[in-house]
């Protein structure tokens, strides 16, 4: 598996000659269905061509605004349903160019207010409000049959106080209860979010 992080936008490992594209709020902003599985399967054919064959993209969490310091344009909305159907879209897009999507960050990245490549953020919402909101864009991306699914470096307490999602068993239990039968994978294991409480590669 060769995989990069090619969303679009600010999160961007490969630059000219590949297409420069838009950040993915503009998916959302744009309204299109159509419009948004097309820009995946465009961006995931440039990666095909050169090999890569997982892409940890698309972002499918779902931004609370300005005080979210980390997802911001990145996420395809603030609106659960559509950062749903774009979500979902894009990924099928990327499918359709024989590239893997891993649809990010569960059980949610957006509605933070820390930065985990810094910290270790703390989602205080209960597991009802999660399901209403950040947890939509990945039970619609489940059941149209994504792949893969990247968990973040989040302390949700309603799952297990202090411990970062990436590494908690209830969390991935949770993920499995909505139906999801793929392969979950970490955000990745240099994050402060992880690396302040777990130095030395004890995460791993």
């Amino acid at each position: 598996m060769i995989g990069v992080d090619q969303e679009g936008g600010l999160v961007a490992r490969l630059g000219p000659p590949l297409t420069e594209w838009p950040a993915p709020m503009s998916y959302g902003a744009a309204g299109s269905e159509g419009l948004t599985r097309e820009a995946g399967q465009g961006l995931a054919g440039e990666l095909a061509g050169l090999g890569f064959n997982v892409d940890f993209a698309p972002d499918t969490d779902v931004t609370m605004g300005p005080t979210d310091p980390t997802i911001g344009a990145r996420s395809m909305s603030a609106d659960p349903a559509a950062a749903a159907v774009h979500g979902t879209a894009f990924s099928q897009g990327m499918l359709a160019a024989g590239v893997l999507p891993a649809v990010k960050h569960f059980p949610g990245h957006g509605s933070v207010t820390a930065d985990s490549h810094l910290s270790l953020p703390v989602q205080p919402a209960g597991l009802e409000e999660l399901r209403a909101r950040d947890w939509k864009p990945f039970q619609a991306a489940i059941a149209a049959g994504t792949p893969m699914v990247m968990t973040g470096h989040i302390a949700v307490p309603a799952l297990e106080p202090g411990v970062p999602a990436s590494l908690s068993a209830p969390t991935y239990a949770a993920l499995r209860g909505l139906g999801f039968e793929g392969v979950a994978v970490t955000d990745a294991l240099n994050m402060g979010a992880v690396t302040k409480q777990y130095p030395g590669g004890k995460a791993a």
